[in-house]
């Protein structure tokens, strides 16, 4: 297996420290939490969480306003002189059980979840976390769509759906090289 490149390392650290925070159920407390990071190589930066209280379950959807990957480029190459700073939009909602995310998280497939990645820099980069307070599972992927690994595209698809719950408060600046 190849090991992720420190370009996609880095990318990874930053896009998680820039994120909501990621709230760890308590040991065998049955709840749970997940956090799916995208990475796309030309696209919008989004990271999705999901975690339950009690009965109930909040996902909360980060949003970067302007390309992560792009802007750390920039700044690894100096085109920057001050500390690297990215808008993002955090924003939160309860949703409902029936959530396919959800359901998907709840089935006991998403621990055979694996990795699968390319030590390319410019590729698409899924990052995936999973805990129910007694196990877990951690993967990484790149190009999900290339590969025929059906878990994986089911994950990323139905995330598409689940970052919408939340509203969003801002737009992307038109100066990005996407739109939202």
């Amino acid at each position: 297996m190849n090991k992720l490149t420190d370009f996609q390392s880095q990318l990874e650290r930053v896009a998680s420290s820039l994120s909501a925070t990621l709230c760890l159920p308590d040991p065998e407390s049955g709840k749970f939490c997940m956090r799916l990071i995208r990475l796309p190589v030309d696209g919008p930066e989004t990271i999705i969480d999901i975690k339950s209280v009690g009965y109930r379950y909040f996902v909360t959807t980060t949003r970067f306003i302007e390309p992560l990957r792009l802007s750390m480029k920039g700044f690894m190459k100096g085109k920057f002189s001050e500390k690297l700073t990215i808008p993002v939009e955090i924003s939160s909602s309860e949703c409902p059980s029936n959530e396919p995310m959800i359901v998907e998280c709840k089935n006991e497939l998403i621990y055979g979840l694996k990795s699968s990645f390319s030590s390319i820099d410019d590729v698409d980069l899924f990052y995936f976390f999973f805990t129910d307070s007694v196990n877990c599972v951690t993967a990484t992927t790149t190009d999900a769509y290339r590969q025929s690994d059906e878990l994986w595209q089911r994950i990323i698809n139905r995330s598409y759906g689940t970052e919408l719950i939340p509203p969003r408060r801002f737009s992307r600046r038109l100066t990005s090289n996407f739109s939202a």
